[in-house]
């Protein structure tokens, strides 16, 4: 007895055909449903935003500190006032008093310095004109030679010097050279005593008519 293979293949076949079909449009539907855009994602997803809780400003001004009725500020602080103390005068001495001998010392008690005593150098008693220079009086050379001599306490020339010409140098040459010879001076003194002192000297040179 023979059978039909391909007949009894193709009805087999049929119902499970059918069943992939099906398979693969439920797969395709849930793979549509995953595959949503994320915005519709994050819209359908609840907001939740934390506020602060509300704080009503005052719509009017604050008012102002009230001042006490009893102060004005108007009116000036009190100023302390200080007093200086009252000085004691020192009392008057009485006039009827007695003067005593032994207060103050006078003038008259208190010691009186004597002061020095001193006198001047001069000249010897006895002094004999210079010698006149013979070129000079034959030229006729005048004038006055002073002269600085320094006496030592007896009576000598220690030193001499031309301190105002005459205008001649031979008259001036002749006056300290004789200054210089002269002996006898009266030495000068300090409360009796001689002391060295200098002096000055003044030399005429004249020519005497004869």
């Amino acid at each position: 007895m023979m059978y039909d293979t391909r007949a009894h293949s193709g009805s087999s076949r049929g119902p499970g055909l059918a069943t992939v079909i099906a398979l693969h449009v439920a797969l395709g539907a849930a793979l549509l449903s995953i595959k949503q855009p994320a915005t519709e994602l994050i819209n359908k997803a609840p907001l939740v935003v934390s506020l602060l809780p509300d704080i009503t400003l005052p719509t009017e001004p604050l008012p102002l500190p009230v001042t006490p009725e009893d102060v004005s500020l108007t009116e000036p602080l009190p100023q302390e006032t200080f007093q200086l103390p009252e000085i004691p005068l020192v009392a008057e001495i009485p006039a009827d008093i007695p003067a005593t001998s032994d207060s103050l010392p006078t003038s008259s008690s208190l010691p009186t310095r004597t002061s020095d005593v001193r006198r001047s150098a001069g000249l010897p008693s006895r002094l004999e004109k210079p010698p006149y220079p013979r070129a000079s009086e034959i030229l006729n050379e005048e004038g006055i030679s002073t002269i600085e001599a320094c006496i030592s306490p007896r009576g000598t020339v220690t030193s001499s010097r031309l301190i105002a010409t005459s205008g001649f140098s031979r008259l001036d040459d002749a006056a300290v050279a004789w200054v210089k010879k002269v002996r006898n001076f009266k030495p000068a003194t300090l409360n009796g005593k001689p002391v060295a002192e200098c002096m000055t000297i003044p030399v005429e040179w004249k020519i005497e008519t004869r």
